[in-house]
C-alpha cells in the first residue's frame, strides 16, 4: 500500500490553510479599523480629559462635559468593549454629578450612569485599580451601605494600594465610613497610609486630619 499523500489531498490542504489564513487577516484587519476609528472620533476628547483629570485646564462647561461624552458614545459604537472609554464616561457622569449637587436628582442620576460605565471597565479589565476605585467612589456618594461598594473597594486595594491616586480615593471613602469599614479595612487603610511612598503621604496625612483620623498613624 502507498501511504504518500496524494497530490488531491495535499491541495486540499493548502487550500483550507489559505482560507484560515484569509478569515484570520480579514478579521485581524476589521478590528483594527474599528479601533482606528473609535480612536479618531475620541482623540481630541480623551486628551481634554486627561487634562481635566490632572488638574491642568478648568473644570468642563456643560457643552464641553456633552461634546467630549458624545464622543466617547460615538467611539464605544466601534469598540463596544473597551475599557478606557467606560472609564472616561464614568469619569464624566462622575463629575457631572459633583456639580448637579443642588439638583439631587439630577446627581443621583448621574451617578447611575457612572456607577453603570465603572462596571461594565472592571467586567472588560478585571485587573485595572482605578476603574475600581472609581467604582467604589460612585457608589459611596450615591450615599447607599451597599456590599459591592466594598467589594469594589477591596478589588481596587488589592491591585492598587501603591498608586497613589488609588491611595487616596480608597483614604477617602474608608474614612468617611470608618465604622462601617470594619475592623480588617481599617487596618489595611492604616498600614497602607503608614507604608505610603513620600510624595503621596502628605496628601494621604492630610486626608486623615480631615477625618481627625490623624493619630492612628505612625506619621
Amino acid at each position: 500500500m502507498n501511504d504518500a499523500p496524494n497530490e488531491a489531498s495535499l491541495g486540499i490542504g493548502a487550500q483550507a490553510l489559505i482560507g484560515l489564513l484569509l478569515v484570520a487577516s480579514s478579521a485581524s484587519l476589521y478590528f483594527g479599523l474599528r479601533a482606528a476609528l473609535a480612536d479618531a472620533v475620541s482623540m481630541q476628547s480623551r486628551w481634554q480629559i486627561t487634562q481635566w483629570q490632572s488638574g491642568k485646564s478648568p473644570l468642563p462647561k456643560v457643552i464641553e462635559w456633552g461634546t467630549a461624552r458624545n464622543d466617547l458614545v460615538a467611539a464605544l459604537h466601534w469598540t463596544p468593549s473597551d475599557p478606557q472609554l467606560h472609564e472616561y464616561l464614568g469619569y464624566l457622569y462622575g463629575l457631572r454629578a459633583t456639580s448637579s449637587r443642588a439638583i439631587p436628582e439630577l446627581e443621583q442620576a448621574m451617578l447611575a450612569d457612572s456607577v453603570s460605565y465603572f462596571r461594565q471597565a472592571v467586567v472588560n479589565r478585571p485587573m485595572s485599580p482605578y476603574a475600581w476605585v472609581n467604582l467604589s467612589l460612585a457608589l459611596h456618594l450615591q450615599g447607599g451601605q451597599d456590599e459591592a461598594l466594598w467589594q469594589a473597594w477591596e478589588r481596587a486595594w488589592q491591585y492598587g494600594n501603591r498608586e497613589a491616586g488609588v491611595q487616596r480615593t480608597l483614604a477617602e471613602i474608608g474614612f468617611a465610613r470608618w465604622r462601617e469599614a470594619g475592623t480588617a479595612r481599617q487596618a489595611k487603610l492604616i498600614d497602607m497610609i503608614d507604608n505610603a511612598r513620600p510624595h503621596s503621604k502628605g496628601d494621604l496625612l492630610a486626608i486623615a486630619k480631615r477625618f481627625d483620623k490623624a493619630a492612628l498613624l505612625k506619621h
